[in-house]
């Protein structure tokens, strides 16, 4: 028998393994011969974040903004905070015409000739009222 960090271990097992995890060890505790620099580190690391993060936005499925933004990056901003701030609504789809009626308690506005309840979507993509303008616009 052998006693290795308090632990008896049969006399054949000691030899082989013992001096196998002895080298490993102290291959691990040398010195690198080559330096990683701090910059790439942090450049792993954030990726690693950003990847983590990109899993987790993926799970959010009936996520309003993720229908729009699937991918984590930045948006390009505007110069205009007021016009940066329009294109976010429009974005998510909250604006003040689609969601007036939670403020003031109002019925949900209708689109008049789908009679579906009108969201920024609706507008923008679907409803035949505003063709001509998509025509023109898009």
């Amino acid at each position: 028998m052998c006693l290795v960090w308090g632990v008896e271990i049969t006399l054949h097992v000691c030899n082989h393994q013992f001096f196998m995890l002895y080298n490993a060890a102290r291959l691990g505790s040398a010195p690198l011969e080559h330096d990683v620099p701090y910059s790439d580190i942090c450049q792993i690391v954030l990726q690693k974040v950003i990847n983590k993060w990109q899993e987790l936005w993926n799970e959010q499925i009936h996520n309003k903004l993720h229908n729009v933004k699937p991918v984590i990056a930045n948006w390009p901003t505007l110069p205009y905070r007021k016009a940066d701030a329009t294109l976010t609504r429009l974005r998510v789809g909250h604006t003040r015409y689609t969601h007036r009626y939670l403020l003031f308690q109002e019925p949900i506005p209708m689109c008049t000739s789908c009679n579906i309840p009108n969201t920024v979507d609706h507008i923008l993509t679907k409803c035949p009222n505003f063709n001509s303008h998509r025509l023109r616009f898009f």
